[in-house]
């Protein structure tokens, strides 16, 4: 831990991991950056194995200073953005728990695979 001029820790955290959630072989990533207790910088993307491949999905993340909500095409395009209203701390919370859930990933999977329906016409 670096120490301050002061002789106070920087209480500085730092993780970069990722994932298995279930057993469909998707895939949780997920990157985040916490100074003294609160969530300065995070990114939490979905990537779900559909036709035996993993594809993106969707991303919360803060970038831009704001917490939202990336949807992404198949090749890890962004095709709609959702601003949230939430602490970054709450973002990380929420995004894991989205993620986590099979019944969400199923309905993420059902929209994928529209999309890459959609995109192969």
């Amino acid at each position: 831990m670096s120490m301050s001029s002061s002789g106070h820790g920087q209480n500085i955290v730092e993780r970069d991991f990722e994932f298995e959630p279930g057993v469909e072989g998707d895939l949780i990533r997920v990157a985040f950056k916490i100074h003294r207790d609160r969530v300065v910088y995070c990114k939490v993307q979905l990537d779900l194995f559909v036709g035996g491949h993993l594809y993106p999905a969707r991303r919360y993340d803060t970038h831009h200073g704001q917490a939202h909500l990336d949807t992404l095409d198949a090749g890890g395009h962004e095709i709609d953005k959702q601003w949230l209203d939430m602490t970054f701390n709450d973002l990380l919370d929420h995004a894991l728990a989205d993620f986590k859930s099979e019944e969400h990933r199923a309905r993420y999977r059902r929209l994928l695979t529209q999309t890459m329906r959609g995109t192969r016409r």
